[in-house]
């Protein structure tokens, strides 16, 4: 019933919605004509259905006509003794064993039915497999096709009972609050392709978009773990959720187990992304390469990283050249050093090529860095949003000379920020990943703005200590979150947390702004931007007092988006109007 695999979903731009591309190999119905009294039915079968295909004639979705015995003929399907007024049975026919005559599976077949009375338009079932089936109906698609919104588009999508039995498992995982988001992505989806092609485009994938869906209303580390039990065994199996967890190998002496505030960090990661991911699996496996890069940063001991190293599959499976070959001692030195420098990695790769380096098999990249000596560091991850198109790093074309803004050749597609990158980085306030590169659209962590801001207000105070749990007194990070926090810019996230690692959102930002400018907190329920629902009650003065002064503006259709990440070419902007305009 349900043809899931093999989904490729990509994200539309400027929108929530995915596209659902139809088979590069044919539809197994491509088209139903009726001329006279007979019915011509073309079409791809899959490579994968089952020797034996059932076609239906349905109309409204009962049985229109029933059995006939089908041959093939010079690859033509016929159908002899067909009798329209027999209801007895409810398969018309039987395109039998493909696999001993021509027009097997994966290849083209034309079948054509004498003597045809049905409708103009009929509407036809492929019964492909006993659990997977492929409908065709123009009339149902004319109805989608015409919907205009998602409740319009569940509607008519309703009155096929054939189609709402197809969708029912993928319905089935949704809360009565959640479905509204997932006609409304479907709907996304009919727009972004140019309408439904065929029945199976409106069934297929119909899980793989409810679980989307369900990761697009995700706001928080539970509901992000909530989806990822949906999700799991989309993406490839291994041991990573013992280390989140620390059961398995990853238990005893605490070594094994992430705290809090990385998990939190992870899912901050995670959740920041969570509109741009195109497909369950991406999900999934990115959602486990977080957690082993946060369980090797700001990690309690050197222990919990040896663990991760020499246990987690994730990182066995990289090329970390002879560490496996060391003496427990030397993997341990190993795990010492990277306890000391405290790097979030970009990627597996990145952690294991620095492990690789470390074991003496070469130069790792280093990837990431929070360091003293990479201004900002952190991971690279694009700038996402409710209402915030995708964005990725854009390589200019060849022909096209090269944009280069302060040193950086990767702000093509970042110039409106230009001038704020290069007043900052020659007042030292900011400075890029390399020589060339800025890296304008990376997520900026709560640490990484704290810096930001503390030098940019001239608040650096060498005596601050902050009292955060989850700050590391001998981090870079550490005099900046002192400074912010003793200045009052800074409170936390609660639980005496401060939320390093973390993603810094719109609504945070224009707080920390609105403070650093001497803005006192006064009782605001309005902000002016349509979306003033979804901003934090303690948010809406500063929103609103950021706007006024012109320092920080909507997204578009007079959206905020106030839970969106904040990335560095959008930080680098709000601080120079900070301090062009406070």
């Amino acid at each position: 019933m349900k043809r899931i695999c093999s989904i490729i979903l990509t994200l539309a731009m400027c929108a929530s919605f995915f596209v659902l591309p139809a088979s590069a190999a044919g539809m197994p119905v491509e088209t139903a004509v009726v001329s006279g009294t007979t019915l011509t039915i073309t079409g791809v079968l899959p490579a994968d259905a089952s020797q034996r295909v059932t076609i239906e004639i349905l109309k409204g979705g009962n049985i229109f006509w029933t059995k006939a015995e089908a041959d093939m003929v010079d690859g033509a399907i016929s159908v002899e003794d067909y009798d329209p007024t027999d209801r007895s049975d409810s398969i018309l026919n039987y395109l039998a064993y493909f696999d001993q005559i021509d027009g097997k599976a994966g290849e083209a077949y034309t079948l054509v039915i004498p003597g045809y009375t049905g409708p103009a338009n009929p509407e036809i079932r492929l019964q492909l497999s006993p659990t997977d089936s492929f409908y065709y109906s123009p009339k149902v698609l004319d109805a989608l096709n015409a919907a205009t919104t998602g409740a319009e588009l569940k509607e008519e999508l309703y009155k096929s009972e054939y189609l709402v039995s197809i969708t029912e498992s993928g319905r089935a995982l949704l809360t009565e609050e959640e479905e509204p988001a997932f006609w409304t992505n479907y709907l996304g989806y009919r727009d972004s392709v140019g309408g439904f092609a065929t029945m199976a485009s409106v069934a297929d994938g119909v899980e793989v978009w409810a679980r989307l869906t369900k990761l697009q209303l995700a706001t928080d580390r539970a509901s992000l773990d909530a989806v990822y039990a949906l999700c799991d065994g989309y993406g490839t199996d291994d041991n990573t959720f013992d280390i989140y967890n620390g059961i398995g190998d990853f238990v005893g002496d605490g070594a094994g187990v992430m705290t809090t505030a990385q998990k939190d960090a992870a899912a901050a990661q995670v959740l920041a992304k969570k509109m741009t991911y195109t497909s369950v699996d991406t999900f999934v496996n990115d959602y486990k390469d977080s957690i082993v890069l946060h369980a090797c940063y700001n990690s309690a001991s050197r222990a919990m990283i040896n663990e991760v190293l020499t246990k987690a599959d994730r990182v066995i499976a990289g090329d970390t050249g002879d560490f496996a070959s060391l003496t427990s001692d030397e993997q341990l030195d190993i795990s010492e050093e990277l306890y000391k420098d405290n790097v979030l990695y970009t990627s597996i790769a990145s952690l294991c090529a620095e492990v690789k380096s470390l074991a003496g098999d070469g130069d790792g990249d280093g990837g990431g860095s929070n360091s003293d000596d990479d201004e900002e560091g952190g991971n690279t991850m694009g700038s996402v949003g409710i209402t915030l198109p995708p964005v990725e790093k854009p390589v200019p074309p060849e022909e096209e000379p090269a944009v280069i803004i302060a040193g950086f050749t990767d702000l093509a597609n970042a110039t409106w920020a230009g001038e704020a990158i290069e007043y900052l980085k020659k007042e030292n306030i900011i400075s890029g990943r390399s020589a060339t590169e800025f890296d304008p659209f990376a997520q900026v962590t709560r640490e990484e703005l704290a810096k930001m801001l503390v030098v940019a207000a001239k608040k650096l105070d060498a005596e601050a200590v902050a009292d955060f749990a989850d700050a590391a007194p001998g981090a870079w990070y550490a005099p900046y979150i002192a400074s912010a926090q003793k200045a009052g810019l800074i409170q936390g996230i609660g639980d005496n947390r401060f939320g390093v690692g973390m993603a810094m959102s719109r609504q945070d930002l224009a707080v920390l702004i609105a403070r650093a400018l001497g803005y006192e907190e006064t009782e605001v329920t309005d902000s002016t931007f349509a979306d003033n629902a979804a901003i934090s009650d303690y948010a809406k003065g500063a929103v609103l007092f950021v706007k006024e002064k012109g320092i920080m503006g909507g997204v578009g259709d007079n959206m905020f988006s106030p839970k969106a990440a904040v990335n560095r070419a959008q930080a680098a902007k709000v601080i120079y109007e900070f301090l062009m305009k406070g």
